[in-house]
């Protein structure tokens, strides 16, 4: 029974609007520049009100992320739809696996035939970065297919037969 299995699809993933971390950020902000506004409101208005200001661009610019991070999943999500990218399709090779948080780079980099590919801990858009350090499932001599779409892994295939066989892995996510 062989075949492929989806382990990730960025075009079944729902976006997740920020973190608690933006928000609070957003407020933090805010309440610094209110807090340093009213301190200096009583003897220097015209600096009152551009702290205010400041502190209040520099919240919107943190919702306004979101916002694009929005817009950028969708056009990952349409991409893995249609199928655009390149497709890889191969056997891991060289995994050089991510063993710290604190490793720089935070990646992990492996091939799959002549291409190599980079897996960050933290992705810098919509893609895969489920790194083994973290519990992934890619290991040395597995056969997967990769969508890969502007540096970002759309989805990630395993063969069926790779994750049925003893001591390859122990679960897929």
């Amino acid at each position: 029974m062989s075949g492929w299995v989806t382990i990730f699809d960025v075009a079944s993933e729902p976006f997740r609007w920020g973190n608690a971390g933006e928000g609070l950020a957003a407020m933090s902000v805010l309440a610094l520049g209110a807090a340093a506004g009213s301190a200096l409101r009583g003897r220097r208005r015209r600096a009152a009100a551009v702290t205010l200001a400041v502190s209040a661009l520099v919240a919107c610019a943190i919702v306004w992320s979101s916002f694009a991070n929005q817009t950028l999943h969708d056009a990952c999500a349409a991409a893995s739809r249609t199928g655009d990218g390149e497709l890889i399709e191969g056997v891991v090779r060289d995994l050089r696996p991510l063993t710290s948080y604190w490793q720089r780079p935070a990646e992990e980099r492996f091939a799959v035939g002549s291409r190599e590919v980079r897996l960050p801990l933290v992705p810098s858009g919509c893609g895969f970065h489920r790194t083994q350090l973290e519990g992934g499932p890619l290991r040395d001599g597995l056969k997967v297919r990769l969508l890969s779409w502007r540096g970002q892994i759309l989805r990630v295939d395993l063969d069926r037969d790779d994750i049925l066989t003893v001591g390859h892995m122990s679960a897929v996510p």
